[in-house]
């Protein structure tokens, strides 16, 4: 169990906006340091050690600071309403229920804050990114416009170039024949000429520029007036007859089926081919799936009958009702594999009593688990508390010979369900365990029994056991042959049990 800071161990000071609290680390590492703080609420936790602090009025969140180094934790609070309070710490509560909804609904006022300015936050970025997209399609089109008007410019420039170049042709004709047109036999004539490269020219200015372009070319293919066209047309034409081989040399349609095959929308490829695709799954080694899934359910079989059975004993000694200590219990101390961990935490650290602590608690929410007295008596071996040890490793040992024999009742293997070297391992450990504490208790003189050489005795059957179920333990055989010197016995073990 965490071990509680009292306030007055706690520097506290206060202006007329803000509040400082100092809570010192007591040698613990500035890493190993949380805090968290709501509007009423500030905890600190640096195991083994845990404050908190029920503030008298409400604080500003968002602009509260905690800052953790220098050995201590140092809480900057800005107050919601600048005043002097009469007390840093709220008294105003009747009992703990009233602390924990108070710490309740302004945690939920904070979260439904968090929320809001998540929202907004959202909101604000989903404007930024619209702002940013629309910013993007103006400079798009800008540049687009730009590139249009570069077109038009260019298919002007390049129509009003055959323009004045067929005009200054028509003109030169004229002046040569005295207003009349020159017809040769073998072609068309120059003004006929004219009117085709002009027709051409409107065709590609058309493609290079667009929709917009082709109206421009509509308008500027037409610049010969009504009697240029008559002259041009091949009516008139001495020698030509219909006019049918005057314009053979231009072939318009093969000018615009090339246009049409480069403005051709390509074809989609055809579909891939179909392959096959390979998939892989986990090993399982020797263990069918139907049959692993079935040793997953024995497994949870056997939990349930074994806290159905703890659950009936637990209602046979129940008193009336839970005392009020119960009531306030926080969460994580009615979870025994939270209290497990903090036990192994504890023991890590040196402090075999908060240890001991904390596996009786778990093992009063969970007294069938058998690792829990295991590791209990380890604890009580390093405190030198020999009868506690013997006791937590007998009850470790009939906890699994129980569950063993509940399994062989329901019919299921321990082979078959990847049970037998953990267990085996964990006897192991527990018989050695033991078999120290027997030693020492033999060593103390405490010992209670008839023969004052039995507690070896018992010390030396252990060792026996542990050597049968590991032949090839170096350290069990030295421990063994030890109390067997003493006893001046042999150490006889006939192999793995």
């Amino acid at each position: 169990m965490p071990i509680v800071v009292k306030h007055t161990d706690v520097e506290t000071s206060q202006t007329l906006e803000e509040v400082f609290v100092t809570v010192p680390l007591r040698g613990v590492h500035a890493s190993k340091a949380d805090v968290y703080s709501s509007a009423v609420y500030i905890k600190a936790n640096f195991p083994p050690y845990f404050f908190e602090l029920d503030l008298a009025d409400e604080i500003d969140t968002l602009t509260s600071v905690a800052t953790v180094g220098g050995g201590v934790v140092t809480f900057k609070l800005v107050k919601a309403v600048p005043r002097m309070w009469e007390s840093i710490r709220y008294t105003g509560a009747k009992s703990p229920k009233d602390l924990h909804q108070r710490r309740r609904e302004a945690e939920a006022v904070e979260l439904e804050r968090a929320k809001q300015r998540k929202a907004a936050a959202l909101l604000t970025k989903r404007e930024e990114e619209r702002t940013q997209v629309q910013r993007q399609i103006d400079v798009e089109r800008a540049k687009r416009s730009r590139i249009e008007a570069l077109k038009d410019a260019e298919a002007r420039a390049a129509s009003e170039q055959i323009s004045g170049w067929a005009r200054e042709t028509l003109a030169h004709e004229r002046r040569v024949n005295g207003g009349r047109p020159t017809v040769s036999g073998n072609g068309p004539s120059a003004s006929a000429v004219s009117a085709a490269a002009v027709a051409v020219a409107a065709e590609s200015v058309s493609v290079a520029s667009g929709v917009a372009g082709s109206k421009d070319v509509e308008k500027k293919s037409d610049i010969f007036g009504d009697e240029d066209v008559v002259a041009a047309s091949g009516d008139d034409l001495d020698g030509c007859g219909d006019g049918s081989d005057g314009d053979d040399d231009i072939d318009m349609e093969a000018i615009r089926a090339k246009v049409r095959a480069q403005l051709k929308i390509r074809t989609r490829p055809s579909p891939r081919a179909c392959q096959d695709i390979g998939v892989s799954f986990t090993a399982r080694g020797s263990i069918p799936t139907h049959t692993a899934r079935e040793t997953e359910d024995d497994k949870w079989r056997l939990r349930i009958r074994l806290m159905e059975e703890l659950h009936r004993v637990k209602q046979a000694a129940e008193s009336a009702g839970k005392s009020a200590t119960e009531d306030e219990t926080k969460p994580d101390e009615q979870n025994p594999a939270f209290l497990k961990d903090k036990g192994a935490q504890f023991y890590q650290m040196g402090n075999m009593q908060a240890a001991i602590h904390a596996y009786t608690s778990a093992i009063n929410l969970d007294p069938i688990n058998a690792s829990l007295y295991a590791n209990r008596a380890a604890c009580h071996l390093s405190l030198k508390s020999a009868d506690d040890c013997i006791a937590d490793c007998t009850t470790t040992l009939s906890l699994l010979s129980k569950e063993e024999d509940m399994l062989k009742s329901e019919m299921m293997e321990l082979a078959s369900m990847g049970m037998v070297d953990s267990r085996r391992l964990m006897r192991i450990k527990i018989l050695a365990r033991r078999g120290a504490a027997y030693v020492l208790k033999s060593e103390r003189g405490d010992s209670a029994m008839d023969d004052g050489d039995a507690a070896m005795k018992a010390a030396l059957a252990d060792f026996r056991d542990a050597i049968k179920m590991d032949p090839m333990n170096i350290e069990l055989r030295t421990d063994a042959e030890a109390v067997a010197s003493r006893l001046g016995v042999e150490v006889e073990v006939s192999g793995r049990a």
